[in-house]
């Protein structure tokens, strides 16, 4: 995710693995996440994510480029599997609150690259609203998608 040249890592990498032995990688994913009844606040927050690790340079889509970066970096196909973090409006499992940490945190750079005008989240309720929202509208949230993937090393 954070590596500009995924394919000559894996590269390096398999010439450390003896053959036959285990390359595996697990990413997020931030293809999918939506919310049903919408929830405003929730589906804007990851998309001010998306876009701020776009334009800071991270992509923020590598768990499905997995399988492409394996390809070009000359390994057998991978074997994938996808889990998708799924919130209820009574769960305890803090999704929603796990997200607005994460908006939290990256605001000053969400502010840098003109995401979001200054001052536009505010620690001390972000969180609190965005849990309210999902509980007040009844709401289901999907988040990113955490994919794996693995291949042998020829």
């Amino acid at each position: 995710m954070f590596n500009p040249e995924p394919a000559a890592m894996l590269r390096t990498i398999a010439r450390l693995v003896r053959p036959g032995g285990s390359i595996v990688f697990h990413e997020p994913d931030w293809n999918g996440i939506r919310s049903n009844p919408p929830v405003p606040i929730y589906d804007e927050c990851h998309k001010w994510i998306v876009r701020t690790f776009e334009r800071l340079g991270t992509n923020p889509h590598m768990g499905h480029d997995l399988h492409a970066a394996f390809v070009r970096a000359g390994l057998p196909p991978p074997a994938m599997a996808l889990h998708a973090l799924i919130q209820g409006p009574a769960d305890e499992v803090g999704y929603a609150e796990m997200i607005a940490e994460l908006a939290i945190t990256l605001a000053p750079s969400m502010e840098q690259v003109g995401v979001i005008a200054s001052g536009q989240i505010d620690p001390a309720s972000f969180g609190r609203r965005m849990r309210e929202d999902v509980e007040r509208l009844g709401s289901v949230v999907v988040g990113r998608s955490e994919i794996g993937a693995w291949s042998r090393a020829p």
